[in-house]
Formats: C-alpha cells, sequence, structure tokens
C-alpha cells in the first residue's frame, strides 16, 4: 500500500535565463539580463583564458571596448548556477 504525505515546502533558486546578453554581436558594451547582485562574470577566449572578469555589484551594462574583436564565452555564476553564452565582439 502506497500513502503519499503533503509536502511541507519547495523552495527553488533563481534561475539564469538563456540569452542573458544583449547586443550580440556586440562593440563597446553588452547588457546582462537578470539580476546580477553577488554575481561573477568571466569574458574567456577560445583556448579558455579569461580576457575580463567582473565581481557584479547589480551592474547591468558592462564595458567590453578593449576586448579585441572576436569570438568569446561569458560565464554568469551566481550561487551554484553557471551560465554560459558565446559573445560575438566587432571591431
Amino acid at each position: 500500500s502506497f500513502t503519499a504525505s503533503p509536502a511541507t515546502s519547495v523552495t527553488t533558486a533563481p534561475r539564469l535565463e538563456k540569452n542573458m546578453i544583449t547586443p550580440n554581436p556586440a562593440k563597446n558594451s553588452i547588457a546582462v539580463a537578470g539580476d546580477l547582485n553577488k554575481s561573477n562574470i568571466h569574458i574567456l577566449d577560445m583556448q579558455g583564458r579569461i580576457v575580463k572578469s567582473w565581481r557584479n555589484q547589480g551592474v547591468n551594462t558592462l564595458d567590453i571596448s578593449e576586448i579585441p574583436a572576436g569570438l568569446y564565452i561569458v560565464t554568469i555564476q551566481k550561487g551554484q548556477e553557471i551560465h554560459k553564452e558565446k559573445l560575438v565582439v566587432l571591431e
């Protein structure tokens, strides 16, 4: 015989969105969607080297003007959750 007990409480962590970076491709700056308080953001080249990092305190517009044109991976880490997204930087 199967007995179901009532659920106590379920807490879900805030989810990072799928496409968090706009515009993409970008030239001078990117805007990152969502609540970025207490998050870490890294831009990595295609070899996995960190090109630029931010310990974000809730600022959503990030200056990328000194990053050379090319293809990069942006990682956004908030708590245990990590979001990765490709970014094209234009000249």
